[in-house]
């Protein structure tokens, strides 16, 4: 279960139906979101930049592609153009190697927040007192 779907069945009610419509609803936005990720992140529109910095995944695929290969200096052949891969995820990706730290310190935030949040729900938000 990830922290979402952790948020979702402590502020919904406790009903199997709409925490499972809230389920597959958000995790079916999220997974859209998240395949689209790499092939428009140069066209995402800035009204909806602030979701692609919100998402975890964005960082994640940020860390391992910018750790692995944002160092080498190797000229590759892409769409026609000869570029060394470090200037490759710099352009296409928007990938800076000096920005990896960045994505480690809210890789490792984004679980503390989310089940520091959590926490607060399942204190403060009881649906089921009488």
């Amino acid at each position: 279960m990830t922290g979402e779907e952790e948020e979702i069945s402590e502020i919904s009610p406790k009903s199997p139906k709409v925490y499972s419509s809230c389920i597959h609803d958000g995790t079916e936005d999220l997974n859209s979101f998240v395949e689209l990720i790499i092939a428009f992140l140069q066209k995402i529109p800035n009204w909806w930049i602030w979701l692609y910095y919100l998402t975890p995944t964005s960082w994640s695929l940020n860390a391992m592609l910018t750790s692995q290969y944002g160092d080498i200096k190797k000229d590759i052949l892409v769409f026609g153009e000869t570029k060394s891969v470090e200037v490759f995820l710099r352009d296409y990706f928007g990938f800076h190697h000096d920005q990896l730290p960045l994505a480690y310190v809210l890789l490792a935030l984004y679980p503390i927040v989310l089940a520091s949040l959590f926490a607060y729900c399942i204190s403060k938000l009881n649906f089921q007192r009488r």
